[in-house]
C-alpha cells in the first residue's frame, strides 16, 4: 500500500507540468492566457483554461534562459487589441488575428539599437516576470495564477 501511495504521488507531481496565468487589463476588458507546456508556451486570446482551436500563438522557449521569459504587453490603442513580446522566443505556430493583435519575439530597439522594454513600462502596457512570478512594476495588468 506505502508503495503503491509514493508511485501515485510521483505519477501526480510529475504530470503538473504545467502553468496557466491570466493577464487582465486594468478594466478588465480585455484578457491573454498564457498556458506552459515544459518548453512550449501558449500565448491564447481570451480567458481559457485549455488550449483552443484559434485564437494562440504557440511558442518554444527551450532557446531561452528561464530568467529571460518575461512578458510584456500593451493594452488596446488605436492601431490593436494588444501587443506583447516574448524576447528571443521562436514561434512554431501562429494562429492569431495579425490586423488586431501585435506579437514579436524580439524587444524594440532604442535610437542606438539596443533592445530595450521602455514602452512596456509606460502607462496601460505591463512586464511580467515568469521567474519571480510577479509583475515589475507591479500595475500595468491584473494577474491571475491557477
Amino acid at each position: 500500500m506505502r508503495n503503491l501511495v509514493m508511485c501515485l504521488l510521483i505519477f501526480l507531481m510529475c504530470s503538473c507540468n504545467g502553468r496557466t496565468v491570466h493577464f487582465y487589463s486594468l478594466d478588465k476588458s480585455q484578457c491573454v492566457t498564457v498556458i506552459d507546456r515544459g518548453d512550449i508556451r501558449y500565448v491564447v486570446n481570451g480567458k481559457h483554461k485549455k488550449i483552443p482551436n484559434s485564437d494562440y500563438i504557440k511558442l518554444d522557449m527551450s532557446n531561452t534562459d528561464r530568467i529571460m521569459r518575461d512578458f510584456r504587453i500593451c493594452w488596446k490603442n488605436e492601431l490593436y487589441q494588444w501587443k506583447l513580446v516574448v524576447n528571443n522566443a521562436k514561434v512554431v505556430e501562429s494562429k492569431i488575428d495579425e490586423s488586431r493583435f501585435v506579437f514579436s519575439s524580439e524587444l524594440p530597439n532604442d535610437d542606438r539599437g539596443i533592445p530595450t522594454e521602455i514602452e512596456f513600462r509606460q502607462d496601460n502596457c505591463a512586464v511580467f516576470s515568469f521567474y519571480l512570478m510577479k509583475l515589475s512594476p507591479e500595475r500595468g495588468a491584473i494577474v491571475e495564477i491557477l
